[in-house]
């Protein structure tokens, strides 16, 4: 494209062309340069178009095309300040609404509007920005904003209704959205360098995007976020993004579903969660620290993971990876301190499994499979290791209060396989272990260690 824009741009002082409009009836345009080197063109077909272009400084270019398919009309607005900016517009159909702002040098634009009562606003200051923006539908809304150098944007909609609003301040910053479908919502606005988005929507009443916890521009640099949604009234992103080097991947397939990080604050988080069904909940909250990685895949219903924003991180180092395939089955953890490990995989349906690491160096390992198994386990000292497994229908760990493991170098490793089997009790001290292992129907442990 900048080749293409130079060349454009020379052919133009070399014919010496300085403004050219070719209206139709009752259509105008106005073109006002003031500078050297200024090109401007301007091709109305149809009636009520409308065009202006204001330019300043030297070798802009602007070129607008219009064509009116109805009784409404539209409008393009071009304005430039400073040196070698190009904007090209093309519009076709009725009330479509452009309006685009250069200032500074070597920036680009590419707006091509194809539909009824489009919006399209942009705004580049700075130095080889980039803009690419295509709609194809009715009542679609786009804005950006490039505030810096050598910022890149791409969007793509093709449907009715569809809103991108994008803020780019600072340098080196890349966002490229893709919309099919209807009443789509994607945003991406950040303050700082080299960060990164992605979102692609593929269904109606989508939300995806990343901005601030006061939903505003997101400061940090070098942070990537990544949507996917097929299907319909899905919500996923990233809600405050405080440090530099965040990766947020979300893929989701279906209807319904939800997954938010909601301030993850830190350098070297990796959060990836895909939601493969309806109506399926990941919500990450609070998510504090250096190097934490967390990995969610939910295929199935209803399924939830940290659902009231429970699901907390807060500490270096630590690693979840958590598996749910079936229906109604629910995930709620928290991690404070150092160097946790958490698996959990979950199989069938409506299975909970709730645990907590407070300290350092836990591992904590748990594998439900069969449904309405239970797992609530309460980890509080340094160097504990848990390891619970149950196969079967209605097994418990933990009654009507948590199983609570408190104090040093403790291992509890339970293993239950059968149905309706149940463990509750406590440990408490320095260098306990547990062992127990229960098969068949109806046993019951209860296990107390001080």
């Amino acid at each position: 494209m900048k080749l293409a824009k130079k060349s454009l741009i020379a052919l133009a002082i070399v014919a010496g062309i300085t403004g050219q409009a070719y209206a139709a009836d009752q259509s105008t345009a106005t073109i006002t340069q003031s500078g050297t080197a200024e090109v401007a063109t301007v091709t109305q077909t149809g009636t009520l178009q409308t065009a202006t272009v204001t330019q300043s400084g030297s070798a802009n270019l602007t070129a607008i095309i219009q064509t009116g398919t109805g009784a409404t009309g539209q409008t393009a607005t071009t304005t430039q300040s400073g040196a070698v900016n190009a904007v090209i517009v093309t519009s076709t159909g009725d009330d479509n609404t452009i309006t685009s702002t250069q200032n500074g040098s070597l920036n680009s634009e590419t707006i091509a509007v194809d539909g009824i009562s489009n919006t399209v606003t942009t705004n580049q200051d700075g130095f080889v920005n980039e803009s690419y923006t295509t709609t194809l539908g009715d009542g679609n809304q786009i804005d950006v904003v490039q505030d810096g150098n050598f910022n890149d944007n791409n969007v793509s909609q093709d449907g009715d209704n569809n809103t991108v609003d994008v803020d780019q301040i600072g340098n080196s910053n890349s966002t490229t959205t893709e919309q099919i479908g209807n009443n789509n919502f994607a945003t991406f606005q950040v303050d700082g360098n080299g960060n990164d988005g992605v979102i692609k929507q593929t269904g109606d009443n989508n939300q995806a995007g990343l901005l601030s916890a006061g939903f505003s521009l997101n400061n940090g640099n070098n942070n990537d976020v990544s949507v996917e949604q097929i299907g319909n009234n899905n919500l996923g992103g990233a809600i405050g993004l405080d440090g530099n080097n965040n990766n947020v991947d979300v893929y989701q397939r279906g209807n319904d579903n939800q997954s938010i990080v909601y301030s993850l604050t830190g350098s070297g988080n990796d959060v990836d969660v895909d939601q493969i069904g309806q109506q399926n909940a990941a919500l990450l909250s609070m998510a504090s620290g250096d190097d934490n990685n967390v990995t969610i895949f939910q295929d199935g219903n209803n399924n939830n993971v940290g659902a009231g924003l429970i699901a907390v991180l807060d500490g270096n180092d630590n690693d979840i990876n958590i598996t749910q395939d079936g229906d109604n089955n629910g995930t709620n953890f928290t991690i404070d301190g150092d160097s946790n490990d958490a698996t959990l995989t979950q199989t069938g349906d409506q299975n909970i499994a709730n645990f907590s690491a407070i300290g350092n160096d836990n591992d904590i390992t748990t594998t439900q499979t069969g449904d309405l198994n239970l797992v609530d386990l309460l980890v509080d000292g340094d160097l504990n290791q848990s390891l619970i497994a149950q196969t079967g229908n209605s097994n418990r760990v933990g009654g009507l209060s948590a199983f609570s493991v408190d104090g040093n170098d403790n291992r509890l490793d339970i293993a239950q396989n059968g149905n309706r089997n149940l463990v509750t009790g406590s440990q408490s001290g320095t260098g306990n272990m547990i062992d127990v292992q229960q098969t068949g129907n109806l046993n019951v442990a209860n296990v107390v260690q001080n």
